[in-house]
């Protein structure tokens, strides 16, 4: 994504700004502050779409969208006026310049019917393929060893080789599971020298599994595909 607007940009010379926001943070910063703070903000964004192409991203927008039907009555007030909020910021911002709203979930049950509405596009991105996640595992460990976690390429190979062995079945792990494979892996045995059975461990631990809904692929959703 951010490659894809560097190049348009180039392309074209104009100026794009790319926002990331993890809505998780965001939902517990701004529900105490009322809707008020909600709509500021999403006017800050549509005032800087009309000077700048403006990509927004928001991860894990069901938790600032939440499915008001699954509220009970013992909700807060202050979660359905936030998600009234949202929707009529998201509103605000169409016509307002040149703008792209991409929202993540892994729980679209999770999502208000109303912001689902107001999307344009859904699409469905399965589970990855061992090119990815190796990928990600090689990329996290670049970091972690700048903090004394020995984490070799053959270990890591040897990982992804067990969790990978049925080629008809790849794990139910997503991005995320495996960027926080590590850290997982690190709290629950106490050490930085993993071993590759503590690391299948504790990643089958974490496999979405069909049952709960999440591993399914929602409606009207069209699939990419993960291959590298």
């Amino acid at each position: 994504m951010r490659q894809s607007l560097i190049r348009r940009s180039q392309r074209d010379g104009k100026t794009t700004v790319l926002l990331h926001a993890r809505a998780s943070n965001w939902f517990s910063e701004m529900l105490g502050g009322s809707a008020k703070t909600v709509d500021q903000a999403f006017k800050a964004v549509g005032f800087l779409a009309k000077i700048h192409r403006t990509a927004l991203i928001i991860d894990e927008v069901d938790s600032i969208a939440t499915n008001r039907a699954n509220l009970s009555s013992g909700d807060p007030t202050d979660v359905h006026r936030f998600v009234n909020a949202v929707l009529t910021g998201i509103d605000g911002l169409q016509g307002g310049g040149e703008f792209l709203l991409i929202a993540t979930s892994n729980q679209q049950h999770m999502i208000d019917s109303a912001f689902l509405d107001r999307t344009s596009h859904r699409f469905y991105i399965g589970y990855l393929d061992r090119a990815a996640a190796r990928a990600i595992l090689l990329d996290q460990a670049r970091v972690y060893r700048s903090a004394n976690f020995t984490v070799g390429d053959e270990l890591i190979q040897a990982v992804i080789d067990e969790l990978y062995k049925d080629p008809k079945q790849a794990p139910e792990l997503s991005g995320r599971d495996f960027s926080n494979l590590f850290h997982r892996t690190m709290t629950r045995f106490s050490t930085f020298r993993p071993s590759c059975a503590q690391l299948v461990s504790v990643a089958r631990d974490h496999c979405r599994r069909t049952e709960n809904g999440n591993a399914r692929k929602p409606d009207q959703c069209r699939t990419i595909p993960t291959a590298e």
